[in-house]
């Protein structure tokens, strides 16, 4: 999370600073970039990096912040269009989120993250998406009658492992240069053994 100064900059220099950064980012990954590339596109000083954040990373989550709050809206949208119903609204939800990563006008700094994505950046990321106020809302949105789910704790585990799965088939995509139906129709294969499993057989039938 930036430092307050950073949130008490006026808004035009706090802009030239977030697109100087993802001018670094879309062409080098988290670990490659430096601060000084960072400073020199946005026009600042060292010294005044480390007033509004600790460290790259710090400025780096916060980027990836900005794109994850829009996505939770996205996701409330497909719950709520799809009365709650779990499977049509990830399944709707995935297709978007896929379409709009790849489809981006910042897609370098998408290509970038996930094609260097590691499981402690993949988590953050996952963290960032669902704060306690977003799974409140979400818990309010989601039917749950037909799930073995009954608590926000138990929604937020599956949720946060749906997106993991997610990341991780859009990091498969970028790697493999794959079409966008074929990351989605990758994923919506994933979400299908998850919500349906994967057995033929009756659980009585089973040793």
């Amino acid at each position: 999370m930036p430092r307050q100064t950073f949130f008490n900059l006026p808004e035009e220099k706090k802009d030239r600073i977030i697109q100087g950064a993802m001018a670094v980012f879309s062409t080098k990954a988290l670990n490659e970039a430096s601060v000084a590339e960072i400073v020199d596109q946005a026009g600042i000083s060292r010294g005044s990096f480390y007033q509004y954040f600790e460290d790259k990373l710090d400025l780096y989550l916060h980027l990836i912040g900005l794109f994850k709050r829009n996505y939770h809206n996205l996701l409330m949208t497909c719950f709520k269009k799809n009365q709650g119903d779990f499977y049509a609204s990830y399944k709707s939800y995935s297709r978007y989120y896929i379409d709009n990563i790849t489809k981006s006008k910042k897609f370098g700094f998408f290509e970038k993250l996930y094609l260097n994505m590691n499981y402690s950046l993949n988590r953050e990321s996952i963290n960032i998406m669902f704060t306690d106020s977003h799974k409140s809302a979400l818990y309010e949105v989601v039917r749950l009658d037909n799930l073995k789910i009954s608590t926000k704790a138990e929604l937020l585990e599956v949720l946060q492992f749906l997106h993991e799965l997610l990341n991780n088939s859009i990091m498969e995509g970028f790697w493999k240069n794959a079409p966008v139906e074929v990351t989605q129709d990758h994923f919506i294969k994933r979400l299908d053994w998850v919500f349906y499993g994967i057995s033929r057989v009756d659980k009585g039938e089973n040793c």
